[in-house]
């Protein structure tokens, strides 16, 4: 049964990944839970994930349950979601430092800039 929804997803059947969505979102959500700092944070890495699960389920290979293959693309979308959100807050102290430092416009719209 799984096989044929795996195979139905791959073929891009809505119904299949609406089926394959319910059976993992709440343990999937706990997961993400436990990575963010917040409730929405947690939507968002599952909702990516998600989207990455049936972007890639193609490359599911059968050679363990297809709740773990899940599980550990969930896991990757939070650990980079997190990775995104410590740049962004470490390019904001970057910012707040530089416009304390020389309290110049200019000088902070031309690192925002070059970090673009």
């Amino acid at each position: 049964m799984e096989h044929q929804l795996i195979q139905l997803c791959i073929n891009g059947d809505r119904q299949a990944q609406a089926q394959i969505y319910e059976a993992h979102a709440s343990k999937m959500f706990a997961i993400c839970l436990r990575y963010a700092p917040d409730r929405a944070t947690a939507e968002d890495m599952l909702q990516d994930g998600f989207m990455k699960v049936f972007a890639k389920i193609d490359t599911y290979k059968a050679d363990g349950p297809l709740g773990a293959w899940i599980r550990r693309v969930i896991i990757n979308i939070a650990l980079e979601h997190l990775r995104k959100l410590q740049n962004t807050s470490k390019r904001m102290v970057d910012l707040d430092l530089c416009q304390h430092i020389y309290g110049n416009e200019d000088i902070i719209e031309k690192l925002t800039l070059q970090e673009v």
